[in-house]
């Protein structure tokens, strides 16, 4: 089992799920790019750009890597 890939994997995921979980919160201001993406691209469309690139991309990808070094793991 490769340990690198398993905690990059493991990294994407807690990044995804934390900016996802901030995105909810009272605290906003911690996600400045949220912020700028809102006002380039308005509310809906810089949120979804935002949801897109920093929390659904970075959880799929970073399942795909634990994914691929747990079945290397099993070979």
């Amino acid at each position: 089992m490769d340990v690198f890939s398993l905690l990059i994997g493991l990294f994407a995921v807690v990044f995804g799920c934390f900016t996802l979980l901030a995105r909810r919160g009272k605290n906003r201001d911690m996600l400045k790019k949220l912020a700028a993406m809102r006002e380039r691209y308005g509310d809906k469309t810089g949120s979804l750009i935002h949801i897109l690139f920093y929390s659904i991309l970075p959880i799929a990808f970073g399942l795909l890597i634990i994914a691929i070094s747990l079945s290397r793991s099993l070979r």
